[in-house]
């Protein structure tokens, strides 16, 4: 195994050498025959030897459906001449063949029936290298292949290992050494025993058999195997520890180009592509896999360009990119079709259609499904069948054709039952219950349901656990039993926040998949919540989401999650409820025994499973009465001391203020809103907007975003506005008699919306209320108010850049710090608040560093991005050096990041992404100042490169200095001071300058800044105070 490209080769090699170096011909044989039979045996014989070697070339060429005609040929050659090593040898081949063109179901008969004759013939060396071959072969298979793969593999050790053993007690031991593995070989085993513990995702024990082959490798050759490398990287990226991943594929990479093995450098290159995409970092995995695609076609390694096009397709795909996602697939799907990899094609096929699915272009996704199923079906590879079965009914589904679905999902549910899949089984069992619930059949639903939540308890496979949790909430609050629908829910929350493992494994439509259904398990609880009048655990729960939201965006797992408690009675309810459906499903294993072994007693048994359905509506109907009359007396008796602490706390900062929790579900718009009732009391009230849907509220958003863009345009936009506005503000008008400050906890799409910009027919909404919005009310710390700092001669650090390479300038930058910064060494009698300033090319991650520690604001004013998807995709740009990365932002917490109360963001944009995107990157990106003990952040939904940027942090940061006013109160005032025409052009620090993107309208022109395009991007986060 000296490296990964000579690996097939020494394979095919050793079957052949096998044939000539093995016991041969058995030593009691009579040599008194004719000798013109003898010849003709011999030229057979000689015959065959050279068909034999001519399929080993045809496969070195990855002709591999040639060879196997070769192959063929050999066959009859020595099973007429009764030459049976000779016949396994060639068998062995034959399964090589089958593997390379992944149909795995002949190649495992082919070294079935090699291994059966090297046992005949004690040929103890053949039948470990075979054992080898055939554990190759099932872990190739998919799932649950791998666990068949380790036994073979520890088999063929297990007889080295023996064999080994005797020959160092035996007289004869030349004889006995020389039917062990060679330490080649053996090491081969144990590389193999580890990539199969990888799939079977036991990674410590894979990494224990990887440095053992490592080790003999070293000891052999002094020479550390990149291939090993390659599978340690593979195990310790598996367990997300990304940094060792990266050591070991490097080290790999380095030997492959010293070596020039481009087969071992694509491999490396792809695990360092495939490092970065578990760390989301996808502009370094798509430059790795552009390499690697790059050097397989250089070195016409056609396997290794189908894998790097493959990683790049699922790259994009995690990008939300489906039309690149597709394109490349199809062009790794054309080299599989040309090296003729049917089980490849058929994967690419299946991606495609994946791909579709996932833009719900539902015609095109069962197209390719189709055709991946077709060639499933034709190579046997039952596992493939039954995922393609699965997708080909999840598209049903999404169609709304339940009945198709349940009829796809029942023969994806007999192959993974024939397979012994049991993930694959309950997956399948999920769907079913899925497409019976949406056909309002709930028996049958609950049946499928309770089946596939037992294998996933079982298995404890709790992503599978949470869902199923989830839909049996769905089920039971659409047969009216909505407390104990929500105490399901709860534990679907409260399994899913029990969740550390790293889901990157998933394949991308799954992660994406896993991410909507936990955040809608979320709000679909706190509806049901707050339609029980449940208002504290409502916003628990949305509470809960936030911080879910903020997790799996900023991948920091020390957000807190403390769950969502369950009342002694919901834990009784639930313990009594499951313990009967584990019951069920077990006797249902029995049933689908009994059934595929045609016993007798099916029937019976039958009869026994319906009395216990019975049996289990029937707890469900009383556990249901029990959590209704308890409910329905406890909610009574909550009192306003156990309203939720933070939220409490915000709404008592300041008097008038309201905190606004609005959630955006499918159908509906849901708001619960935190404040003080007219006799003074803490309370929270619900308010349901009905008739609006997800879709609708976004496209909405998208029109409003759009025009704002236009500061030519004010009728349409404040039309749209308004219409935002009957949907958002207007329904809660009676609750907000009294409010003079509103904070909100915006929910998905409505964190695009600049809030201070929706108008009710006469005002804009920032004339009424001062605004701010919140990430999570426990991450939001009132305990100091601006009002009360100190001023120092540090008190601001002001750092931009005007001037960039490859981006658009700010020429106001200058101005804007200038106008704020009132430079104590340089005598400046023009600026507000006493500190310093960084420009341009002085402005760098170092410079901030070394500059930041004793300030207590922070302004930056250049370029920034907030993009949906992964934080990484967020920057700020210095002046010089790379950009401010997220990383970057979170490691100033060692240099004096906790003292700032304030930091400011003027230059920013943030883009409305597709219909997935929910905005969380707005709060995600302030959320890595927050969490190191800023109190607030300022920052824009879109860059206004124009002098009205500059006039307004001027005026801002002077209604901060000049009244004892707090951050929110300030931003109100000049905002309203632009909408009401007070302040234009003239008054801005410096005039004539900046020119509107797009518009090319010189700015001297404007007559004011009374347009939103000026005045609405920036928004407040945190404490407002």
């Amino acid at each position: 195994m000296i490296s990964k490209s000579n690996w097939l080769k020494g394979k095919m090699l050793a079957f052949v050498l096998i044939s000539m170096c093995s016991s041969g011909v058995p030593l009691s044989v009579s040599w008194s025959v004719n000798s013109a039979i003898a010849q003709t045996v011999q030229d057979r014989k000689a015959e065959g030897d050279r068909l034999l070697e001519q399929g080993r070339q045809l496969s070195q060429m990855s002709r591999y459906t040639d060879a196997l005609q070769t192959y063929q040929r050999v066959l009859l050659v020595y099973q007429e001449i009764k030459d049976q090593v000779g016949e396994a040898n060639t068998l062995g081949n034959i399964g090589l063949a089958y593997s390379r063109l992944s149909q795995y179901e002949q190649a495992i008969t082919s070294y079935e029936k090699a291994l059966s004759i090297f046992q005949r013939e004690n040929d103890y060396r053949s039948r470990a290298f075979t054992l080898i071959n055939l554990g190759d072969a099932y872990r190739f298979k998919n799932p649950p292949g791998y666990s068949q793969a380790v036994k073979h593999y520890e088999e063929a050790l297990r007889i080295h290992y023996e064999i080994e053993d005797l020959a160092r007690k035996s007289t004869s031991r030349f004889s006995l050494y020389f039917q062990t593995l060679t330490p080649n070989q053996e090491a081969d085993a144990l590389y193999q025993i580890g990539k199969a513990y990888v799939r079977l995702a036991e990674y410590n024990k894979s990494i224990r058999y990887y440095e053992r082959a490592l080790s003999i490798t070293e000891k052999l050759n002094n020479y550390r195997d990149p291939a090993i490398l390659i599978g340690l990287g593979n195990a310790y990226r598996s367990k997300s520890e990304y940094s060792q991943a990266l050591k070991y594929y490097s080290e790999a990479l380095k030997i492959a180009l010293q070596e020039k093995d481009r087969v071992v450098e694509v491999d490396a290159l792809i695990g360092i592509g495939n490092t970065y995409t578990g760390l989301s970092e996808y502009g370094k995995a798509i430059n790795s896999y552009e390499q690697a695609l790059l050097v397989a076609r250089q070195g016409k390694d056609s396997r290794g360009e189908a894998t790097a096009l493959a990683s790049l397709a699922g790259t994009y795909g995690n990008l939300r990119q489906h039309n690149k996602a597709i394109n490349y697939s199809h062009q790794a799907l054309r080299i599989l079709q040309q090296i003729n990899d049917r089980g490849g094609e058929a994967n690419a096929l299946m991606n495609i259609g994946s791909s579709y699915a996932m833009q719900a272009n539902h015609a095109m996704a069962l197209k390719y499904l189709q055709q991946a199923l077709l060639i499933f079906q034709e190579i046997k590879d039952r596992n493939g069948e039954a995922s393609s079965l699965i997708n080909i009914g999840k598209v049903y589904y999404d169609s709304s054709k339940p009945e198709v679905t349940i009829a796809y999902s029942q023969k994806a549910l007999s192959l993974f039952q024939e397979v012994e899949d049991r993930s694959g089984e309950a997956h399948s069992l999920t769907g079913i219950g899925a497409s019976y619930s949406l056909l309002r059949q709930h028996k049958e639903s609950m049946d499928y349901y309770s089946r596939a939540l037992t294998i996933y308890q079982q298995r404890k496979i709790q992503a599978g656990e949470g869902n199923v949790l989830r839909n049996i909430g769905s089920s039971l609050t659409t047969q009216g039993k909505p407390e104990l629908a929500i105490a399901f829910y709860k534990q679907s929350v409260n399994v899913y926040e029990s969740i550390r493992a790293d889901l990157k494994n998933l394949p991308r439509e799954q992660q994406q998949s896993y991410a909507e259904s936990v955040a809608d398990t979320y709000r679909e609880l706190a509806d049901l919540l707050i339609q029980r009048r449940r208002f504290p655990e409502a916003q628990a729960v949305l509470e809960l989401l936030k911080l879910r939201e903020l997790r799996d965006f900023t991948r920091d797992v020390g957000i807190g999650s403390p769950g969502i408690n369950l009342a002694q009675v919901e834990e009784t309810a639930l313990k009594q409820i499951l313990k009967e459906y584990t019951t069920i499903a077990q006797f249902n294993e029995q049933i689908s025994k009994c059934d595929r072994e045609r016993c007798s007693t099916l029937k019976d048994l039958q009869r026994q499973r319906d009395q216990m359905n019975e049996s289990v509506n029937a707890e469900l109907r009383k556990q249901a009465a029990v959590l209704a009359k308890h409910f329905s007396t406890e909610s009574a008796t909550l009192t306003p001391e156990k309203l939720n602490a933070e939220a409490r706390r915000i709404v008592n900062a300041q008097p008038g203020t309201v905190l606004i929790y609005p959630l955006v579900l499918k159908d509906k718009l849901q708001f619960l809103l935190a404040l003080k009732a007219e006799d003074g009391a803490f309370t929270f009230r619900p308010v349901e907007v009905p008739n609006v849907s997800a879709d609708q509220l976004f496209k909405q958003i998208q029109t409003f975003r759009t025009q704002l863009q236009d500061p030519t345009s004010l009728k349409d936009l404040q039309a749209t506005s308004q219409q935002l506005h009957n949907w958002l503000i207007k329904p809660l008008e009676p609750e907000l008699k009294s409010a003079k400050h509103l904070v909100f906890a915006p929910d998905s799409t409505i964190r695009y919306i600049p809030l201070a910009a929706l108008y009710d027919g006469k005002q804009y909404l920032i004339e009424r209320f001062s605004i701010s919005t919140i990430t999570a009310a426990s991450k939001t710390d009132t305990t100091e108010t601006f009002s009360s700092l100190s001023i120092d001669s540090s008190f601001l650090l002001a750092v931009g850049a005007s001037t960039f390479q490859g981006l658009p300038a700010l020429p106001n930058v200058p101005i804007e710090l200038n106008a704020i910064v009132k430079d104590s060494s340089a005598h400046d009698t023009h600026g507000i608040y006493p500190g310093s300033e960084v420009l341009n090319t002085q402005f760098s991650f170092e410079s901030l560093k070394d500059k930041l520690k004793g300030h207590r604001i922070l302004h930056i004013a250049t370029h920034g991005k907030f993009v949906a998807g992964r934080p990484e995709n967020s920057y700020l740009v210095p002046g010089s050096g790379e950009n401010l990365t997220i990383e970057r932002i979170d490691q100033l917490i060692n240099y004096g990041i906790s003292n700032v109360h304030l930091v400011v963001l003027s230059a920013c944009e943030t883009a409305v992404g597709d219909r997935a995107s929910d905005g969380i990157e707005i709060p995600g990106i302030s959320y890595f100042f927050l969490k190191n003990e800023v109190k607030s952040v300022i920052a824009s939904l879109w860059s206004v490169n124009d002098a009205s940027t500059a006039l307004l942090m001027q005026r801002f940061y002077q209604n901060l200095a000049s009244k004892k006013t707090t951050k929110a109160e300030a931003l109100q005032q000049i905002q309203r001071e632009f909408i009401r025409g007070n302040l234009a052009t003239k008054d801005a620090p410096v005039r004539n300058i900046g020119v509107l993107p797009d518009s090319g309208r010189d700015r001297a022109t404007a007559q004011n800044y009374s347009h939103p395009y000026h005045w609405a991007p920036f928004i407040l986060i945190g404490n407002s105070l």
